[in-house]
């Protein structure tokens, strides 16, 4: 194995939204990634907490978001699949769930 000194940046994930950075320890690693991200076979799957409940418990969302390419900031349409995974109820910090008689 062919390791690096440091790990080295290989992409980063989805930079106008979350920029998660991919990184490599070992030279073929490196390669591989690269080359993996170029073709475009990098499946993400992401997990969200968030307020509210979408209208459907699954579906698709399809949307443009910025890019820079070459220094030009472009719109490049992005497709993310979602389900729910699990839904919980909050109580909110006002409330009094003790009984007091």
């Amino acid at each position: 194995r062919a390791r690096l000194r440091v790990p080295l940046h290989v992409h980063r994930l989805d930079a106008p939204t979350s920029g998660i950075l991919c990184v490599a320890k070992t030279k073929p690693a490196l390669i591989n990634l690269q080359r993996a991200f170029a073709q475009r076979k990098v499946t993400k799957i992401y997990t969200a907490i968030v307020l509210g409940r979408p209208a459907q418990s699954h579906g698709f969302i399809n949307s443009p978001i910025p890019m820079k390419i070459k220094g030009e900031k472009v719109m490049r349409q992005a497709s993310s699949e979602y389900k729910i995974l699990q839904e919980i109820t909050l109580i909110p910090s006002n409330q009094n769930t003790e009984h007091n008689p």
